[in-house]
């Protein structure tokens, strides 16, 4: 018994001892594994830090914009932003990150302080969309200082519509704190002033080159990423909001900030500009033959005479009504500046004088320009009439650019923007007839004691040109040599023109009859962009636009036309038959009883030299046409003048 007892102990140490061998040995291993975990830890760590701190500027870049997009487009913008747009969104954030690096040290701060900005900058921009319905800009970062001056808005109504924001602010705010964990946990400083210094030092200059370029490299920046050169007129976007929907937040932001920055022209001289506009207010006299009528200007969407399409024959003339004021009036060829979109860069040519072929293809003054400081000082054909004792008033069937405080800093009196209802609605816009009802109700509500200029933006004819617009037509095509699909579109178009010429003869025939002298003028913004609902563009395949002189198919894309009848005897056999928009109301205003601006005064002179001029075609007073480069030495000394004492006028004041 003893000598099993003892055999047990035996057996029992010696498993004992054998399980502390193995739990050794087990340990020997864990420990050999976890130092091989060590190793492999301490050799993949640095490469996550680097990882983690290349990848986080991208990863700000993709919330900055996802957040812009959520909120301002219901969606993250993937499928519609513009691929190199958003690559330059990335860019800039690499680049700030970069400078703020070299300042701070610190990848943790660096990261802290960018988003820091970064959330402060988004917040001020949604405030800014709530009150004006436009992004920031960098020329208007200080907005917070000054929203009584932006919008008609009480704190109520910010407070009421930032509750919409509240929720996904405070998610942005917890996507920017988790980020802020992640660069903490993955610090890493730059050690070294030198480095730093670089750092610093490369990210100034980017953020200098990119900011603050020349104009050769301006132009090259918005030719390479916003495609100025092949962008056409007609999906061009027409607020600041709409152009950072497309081409990002922080793009949207570079490029407007481009479009701000001017550079002086050739040989320009300040006081010698303003001399000469002294010696030119003394040596021009308008001709004041046209006594002071009240002024109604139709300003008519897509109008243009359709009747000139040889492809098809319509059951009547389209343009008829027309036809009949013509005989009493003057009719003028106007070249545009634009085709198929961007009425507000007619209108400010028709109404400053200025001219668009001195700002770059993406700008748009009713946009950029009247949101620079002193732009109320810039000269307009609306002050010059206020001066004289009328009274301005601007209406629009609809307003994409969101102007009213811009026209009111170019002179208007009174705004108005209809808004569209089942009554005033013509196909899928509010009427010319509608329109047409609110001019004469102004001349029949005018008091006699001032004078109106009334200007009116219509709206029907807007594209897009469907055969189900309206759901009765005028007119019909009898013959055409078009396809179906072209036909319907054609027709859809034309019973637009139908419409405008019908309603401005409604008018005529009620001032005809107006005790007081009044003029109409009535001209087409631009020329439609006839597009199929197939998405083809009918005027690509019409022989009016597609001669065998190229120089002739230019100015025909351009050209629309303009007329003036008045309801009192005026001699119209001295008034030009070509203008270009910038010249038409400066040479009307030139002939009323009324003081001119000398600004005016000198525009009227240059002419009989350069009477029309766009970014391709320029015309002498006989109606010679030539490309825009080859003009001849008189032309272009006229030419490069104007755009001195343009950039005198509405950028160095």
């Amino acid at each position: 018994m003893k000598q099993k007892l003892k055999q047990d102990n035996i057996t029992e140490e010696s498993n004992k001892n054998e399980n502390i061998e193995i739990a050794e040995k087990s340990k020997t291993q864990n420990s050999e594994k976890f130092d091989k975990i060590k190793k492999i830890w301490n050799k993949v760590n640095p490469i996550i830090e680097k990882v983690v701190n290349a990848i986080i500027p991208l990863i700000i870049a993709l919330f900055i914009e996802g957040f812009y997009f959520a909120v301002n487009t219901g969606t993250f913008g993937i499928d519609i932003i513009n691929r190199k747009a958003f690559a330059f969104s990335v860019l800039l954030i690499y680049v700030v990150y970069i400078m703020l690096l070299g300042i701070t040290k610190k990848t943790s701060t660096t990261v802290n302080v960018l988003l820091f900005f970064t959330y402060i900058i988004l917040i001020i921009n949604q405030i800014k969309i709530i009150y004006t319905g436009e992004p920031v800009a960098i020329s208007d970062i200080n907005f917070l200082f000054r929203l009584g001056e932006i919008a008609e808005l009480t704190s109520t109504t910010l407070i009421a519509k930032s509750w919409e924001y509240i929720l996904v602010f405070i998610e942005l705010g917890i996507c920017f704190f988790l980020i802020m964990i992640l660069a903490k946990k993955y610090n890493k400083e730059i050690n070294g002033l030198g480095k730093r210094l670089s750092c610093a030092i490369i990210g100034i200059i980017m953020i200098g080159l990119l900011f603050f370029p020349n104009k050769s490299m301006k132009e090259f920046y918005l030719k390479t990423v916003f495609n100025i050169d092949t962008r056409d007129d007609y999906d061009t976007q027409t607020t600041n909001l709409s152009f950072y929907n497309k081409y990002t937040f922080l793009s949207g932001l570079w490029e407007v900030s481009l479009n701000n920055i001017f550079s002086e022209p050739h040989d320009y001289n300040k006081k010698e500009l303003n001399e000469q506009l002294e010696n030119i207010s003394k040596s021009v006299e308008s001709n004041k033959d046209w006594g002071k009528p009240n002024i109604i200007l139709v300003f008519s969407e897509s109008f243009w005479d359709v009747d000139k399409i040889s492809e098809v024959e319509f059951s009547q003339k389209v343009t008829a009504d027309l036809d009949e004021i013509r005989k009493n009036g003057t009719n003028v060829n106007l070249l545009t500046c634009t085709y198929g979109g961007l009425s507000e860069n007619v209108a400010f040519e028709l109404l400053t004088g200025g001219s668009m072929n001195y700002f770059s293809n993406s700008y748009i003054p009713i946009v950029s320009l009247y949101r620079r400081k002193n732009i109320a000082n810039a000269p307009s054909i609306v002050k010059n009439l206020n001066q004289n004792g009328y009274y301005s008033k601007i209406v629009f069937g609809k307003d994409y650019y969101q102007s009213n405080l811009q026209f009111k800093k170019m002179g208007f009196d009174e705004y108005v923007e209809y808004e569209e209802t089942d009554e005033n609605k013509k196909g899928e816009y509010i009427s010319d007839e509608f329109i047409t009802d609110k001019i004469i109700e102004e001349l029949k509500s005018k008091g006699k004691d001032k004078k109106l200029f009334f200007m009116a933006e219509t709206i029907q004819s807007h594209m897009p040109y469907m055969k189900d617009r309206y759901e009765k037509y005028d007119i019909e095509i009898e013959k055409s040599t078009l396809s179906e699909d072209f036909n319907k579109t054609i027709l859809s178009y034309a019973q637009g023109i139908y419409d405008a010429s019908k309603q401005v003869n409604r008018l005529y025939q009620y001032i005809k009859n107006y005790d007081e002298p009044t003029m109409i003028i009535f001209l087409g913004d631009h020329l439609p962009y006839l597009y199929t609902e197939e998405g083809q563009n009918v005027i690509d395949h019409l022989s009016y636009f597609n001669t065998d002189d190229d120089t002739e198919n230019i100015f025909r894309k351009y050209n629309t036309e303009a007329f003036i009848v008045a309801n009192y005897d005026i001699d119209y056999s001295n008034v030009p038959k070509y203008f270009s928009d910038d010249m038409l109301l400066t040479y009307i205003i030139n002939q009323m009883d009324i003081d001119v601006d000398k600004y005016y005064k000198y525009l009227y002179s240059t002419i009989n030299l350069l009477p029309a001029v766009n970014k391709f075609i320029v015309m002498d007073s006989n109606g010679n046409k030539y490309n825009l480069t080859d003009m001849n030495e008189q032309m272009k000394m006229v030419y490069e003048h104007k755009e001195k004492m343009q950039y005198r006028l509405f950028i160095d004041i």
